[in-house]
């Protein structure tokens, strides 16, 4: 009889980060976290903080002798549910600073099939963001954002797949 095949929920893990990136006249600098933890055998909670602070000296403030300083936040929260051979993921997103706020959702589904040799992904993605202008109180515009994702991976031999992805 063939082997029983289930889905696999990403390994537990936590990460610490500082990035830095100074050129081109901006310096941008901050940490990222992400954990990662398992309840049971079939869910995973996921969360990442994404910190950059931002200095910049393009030409119209160098030009102004003005200096820009800014600080964007990024939070992440994701939900694996390992159902039979499929993998249900739900994720929340927000991203804040002085002049734009992004939220979104997101729920994505890999199945594999054919003894874990196939795996059919599916997913979207909805986003609405408020843009604003730093200063003044209030939303300028709004954006909204849909985004559909599908993907076929094949295992063609132990160190060899084949994927075909469209976004």
């Amino acid at each position: 009889s063939p082997a029983a095949q289930a889905a696999e929920l990403p390994a537990e893990r936590a990460e610490a980060l500082l990035h830095v990136y100074d050129g081109g006249g901006t310096r941008a600098v901050g940490p990222a976290l992400l954990v990662r933890k398992s309840l049971m055998d079939k869910v995973s909670v996921t969360g990442t903080l994404y910190v950059d602070m931002v200095s910049n000296a393009s030409i119209d403030v160098v030009t102004t002798a003005s200096p820009y300083r800014e600080r964007r936040t990024a939070v992440d929260l994701g939900l694996d549910y390992a159902w039979r051979d499929a993998l249900i993921t739900f994720g929340v997103a927000q991203s804040s600073e002085p002049d734009y706020r992004a939220r979104s959702i997101s729920l994505d589904v890999a199945q594999d099939f054919f003894g874990g040799m196939n795996t059919l992904k599916l997913g979207f993605s909805r986003g609405a963001d408020d843009v604003g202008k730093t200063g003044v109180a209030g939303t300028i515009d709004e954006a909204t954002h849909w985004q559909y994702r599908l993907g076929l991976t094949q295992i063609l031999t132990p160190r060899w797949l084949a994927s075909v992805n469209v976004e």
